[in-house]
């Protein structure tokens, strides 16, 4: 075997290790592919490493055809061997329309499967064109050198000028591969050119020629890379915002479930999980319980409706009162708890007075008179966290002393009525 043959046996190996890399990505990405199925751009280069795999397998089958790694192209017009350059050349168009059919859709959302028939027909047009005026191997590269400097360029400068808000480490990088990959084609269109005008005795660049494959191998493996950074930070972007959704439908069932739905009050569930006492745990207080003495008479008169306007109408009242830093439990049916960190029982008391007696009757669907509120409370301080339950104890104390205290009254009243 003289040295041409060994060159030639060295670019067939070239040959088979990019088969055997264009296979693994094709295996890769259709496996990606079948779980992101909703990525049309990843769907779309994944056929273009099929198509590239089809390609060269047409080279392999080429060099195969060749006998004893004829070097003298003898063997090139061999009608055969012009079908497989044939091949070789649609498969090739094929790899290169997928690759700029999905850095479009990545990048625009532009649908262009549909115009995939007419690529075809083109594709097809052009390989037979370039194998009738150019019969060699080292020919058909110069016939698809533009169109692929035209596609790598493409794909280069869409993704390294999307908008910075849509730039990521995945665009940047494929977009650099790609710009890579049109300036070594522009390297293949006067390497293989040369070879052809003076042959490879005075060719330059023949060592570009002979070992094109294996700079191929390289390039789709790292522009293989790029596209799956780019669709693994798709996915990464996809889960974000279903956390974030979650994080919003959780926070929202959270708040449903400390929140009283009738009044907007903190429920009792929220005091037993310390929401809102964070001012309170951090200071001395006053907590007060509150009754609502006619709520069941006019449940029972006027309908519940009624009674849940009464409501809260009471739940207003105390907030037009309270500080910031003061909170508003619904502790019961009728009856609800007020946190006031840093309040003396006296200034509590006196403020929940005035506000309760100078509150306006509020007239409710359906009831012909104005509802005032009639309210019992009783205030009890604490000193400490370890405290406000013993304090709801004594106000809850206190309020039903004043309920009672209202009670005698009014049956005093009725009595000398």
């Amino acid at each position: 075997m003289n040295t041409e043959q060994i060159q030639t046996l060295i670019s067939y190996i070239g040959i088979i290790v990019q088969l055997v890399g264009s296979v693994l990505l094709v295996v890769f990405f259709f496996l990606l592919r079948r779980n992101m199925s909703r990525k049309g751009y990843f769907g779309m280069w994944a056929w273009a490493w099929l198509f590239v795999t089809l390609g060269v397998l047409m080279l392999v089958a080429r060099y195969r055809a060749m006998p004893e790694f004829d070097v003298s192209g003898a063997s090139d017009s061999r009608p055969g061997v012009q079908l497989l350059y044939m091949a070789y050349q649609f498969f090739k168009l094929l790899f290169l329309e997928c690759l700029v059919a999905g850095t479009v859709m990545y990048s625009t959302g532009l649908r262009v499967r549909r115009y995939f028939a007419i690529t075809i027909v083109a594709a097809g047009a052009y390989s037979i064109v370039s194998v009738l005026f150019g019969e060699s191997m080292s020919a058909i590269i110069v016939w698809q050198a533009p169109v692929a400097v035209a596609a790598y360029t493409f794909c280069a400068y869409t993704l390294l000028r999307l908008p910075p808000s849509r730039r990521s480490l995945g665009s940047e990088i494929t977009g650099t591969i790609f710009g890579l990959a049109g300036a070594l084609w522009a390297l293949y269109a006067g390497a293989f050119g040369l070879t052809i005008a003076s042959g490879t005795a005075t060719n330059p660049l023949i060592e570009v020629v002979r070992h094109n494959s294996y700079v191929d191998i390289l390039v789709q493996v790292l522009l293989g890379f790029g596209m799956v950074v780019m669709l693994l930070e798709d996915a990464k972007r996809e889960v974000d915002d279903a956390h974030a959704q979650l994080e919003v439908a959780h926070n929202q069932l959270r708040r449903d479930a400390l929140v009283d739905t009738l009044t907007g009050a903190m429920n009792r569930r929220a005091f037993s999980e310390g929401v809102g006492l964070e001012s309170a745990k951090a200071a001395f207080g006053t907590l007060v319980m509150l009754d609502m003495d006619n709520l069941k008479i006019v449940n029972d008169t006027f309908g519940h409706s009624a009674g849940d306007a009464l409501l809260r109408h009471l739940v207003t009242v105390l907030r037009s009162t309270l500080r910031p830093s003061d909170v508003v439990y619904r502790w019961g049916g009728d009856e609800f708890l007020v946190v006031l960190p840093g309040a003396t029982v006296g200034d509590a008391e006196l403020r929940l007075t005035s506000a309760l007696q100078t509150a306006m009757p509020i007239e409710a669907p359906g009831v012909g008179d104005a509802l005032p509120l009639m309210v019992s409370f009783g205030g009890a301080p604490y000193a400490g966290a370890e405290e406000l339950i013993l304090a709801i104890e004594q106000a809850d104390l206190a309020m039903y002393a004043q309920k009672a205290r209202r009670k005698k009254r009014a049956s005093a009243a009725a009595a000398v009525a």
